[in-house]
């Protein structure tokens, strides 16, 4: 059976939801949805690294966008598949350093202003010769800022500062994603059949919400709420998943796939998608995001249990802000001193895996050493994000 891990960088789920010939085609074909799905960070490398190896970021300590060749030292979803014979492929629209082009026996880039030529002709080429069975990860970056998604979208430095133009641009961006997913995997279904499909969003992007735009600045739920299908030959359809799942079940779910022991922390959703059972989901949902030093001073953690988030932001200096809200309610109105009891519950839970983070009422330390900051600094600067 070939595998294809889909993945759109920065697609709301509520835009996700919205796009219409990719919501009659997965309906058409019986793909299952997760509704709960959560990645596990603001930006991208945390959560690549997670889709790709199975783990949370602390088990790497990959915490933002930090330009490290991660490769040769992270055991990812295709150096594993290609040990069991598989052929692997992947296509992203620029080259990137880290662990998206290690491992892969074909991997295409362009450096086409990040956008996604319709049709994917290189990707249909490469896997036409690569042989059965084949892994493909393909990264679309269409609705990542500069939202081009179609050549007459415009630059989004030149539309008006009060955001509608902002979001319209956005919306285009979406709408030609839609396109160009529902292009790749109905032709891959059409000619390779046996092919299991996951389709999902690295994070979010905030378009207003809080006052603040982009996909830095916290955990909200725009940010890491993200859209998940999943498809295999022969399973139940119709499914539409109300448990909590993460990226990290992507890994557990191919590895039970292919029948090799699930690597990394996450739960297989293979005996739901089969109809032979229940998926499992024994964990609540962790957090964490470093910002960008030269746009964004803080580091977040932030746990969902049962309708409560709790997010802590920690700044570089040191002083910190802690929030808490009912997700029935949305993210609306922080009701951290009507809740004690619960935000003290959360923060317990969160101390499990970040003791060092703050507390409330508790003297804290700078989020970042010295060190550090100099560390984020060269690898963001190396990357052209500062300089």
């Amino acid at each position: 059976m070939n595998i294809l891990l889909f993945t759109i960088d920065t697609l709301r789920r509520d835009k996700a939801l919205g796009m219409r010939k990719w919501k009659r085609f997965s309906h058409r074909k019986g793909f299952a949805r997760m509704d709960q799905h959560y990645g596990v960070a603001h930006c991208s490398d945390p959560n690549y690294a997670s889709m790709l190896t199975g783990f949370s970021p602390d088990r790497w300590g990959i915490y933002t966008q930090m330009g490290a060749d991660y490769g040769a030292r992270l055991p990812t979803l295709q150096v594993g598949l290609k040990n069991l014979g598989y052929k692997t492929w992947a296509t992203m629209p620029v080259l990137v350093p880290g662990f998206y082009r290690w491992g892969f026996d074909e991997a295409i880039f362009g450096m086409r202003n990040e956008a996604t030529t319709r049709g994917m002709p290189g990707a249909k080429r490469v896997v036409d010769g690569l042989g059965e069975p084949w892994f493909g990860f393909v990264r679309l970056m269409d609705a990542h800022y500069p939202y081009h998604g179609a050549e007459d979208i415009p630059r989004t430095s030149s539309v008006s500062p009060d955001g509608v133009g902002i979001k319209r641009a956005y919306n285009r961006a979406v709408d030609y994603v839609d396109k160009v997913l529902v292009d790749l995997i109905g032709w891959a279904l059409a000619k390779y059949p046996d092919t299991a499909i996951f389709v999902t969003a690295d994070h979010g992007e905030l378009l207003g919400e809080h006052d603040l735009w982009d996909h830095l600045w916290s955990l909200y739920q725009e940010l890491v709420h993200v859209p998940m299908w999943a498809y295999i030959p022969g399973m139940k359809k119709g499914i539409e998943c109300n448990k909590a799942t993460q990226h990290q079940d992507i890994v557990a779910t191919i590895c039970d796939l292919v029948d090799i022991p699930i690597q990394g922390t996450g739960n297989s959703w293979l005996p739901m998608l089969m109809g032979d059972g229940e998926y499992q989901s024994d964990y609540a949902h962790h957090f964490v995001g470093w910002g960008m030093l030269h746009r964004d001073m803080w580091r977040y953690r932030a746990a969902i249990v049962g309708t409560m988030k709790y997010i802590v932001s920690w700044h570089k200096d040191g002083h910190a802000r802690f929030e808490l809200y009912d997700l029935g309610d949305g993210e609306h109105s922080n009701i951290l001193g009507q809740q004690p009891h619960m935000a003290n519950q959360c923060a317990d839970l969160l101390a499990t895996v970040a003791p060092h983070f703050p507390r409330q009422n508790v003297t804290v330390m700078p989020a970042y050493t010295e060190a550090e900051a100099e560390l984020v600094a060269g690898r963001l600067e190396a990357l052209g994000y500062a300089g």
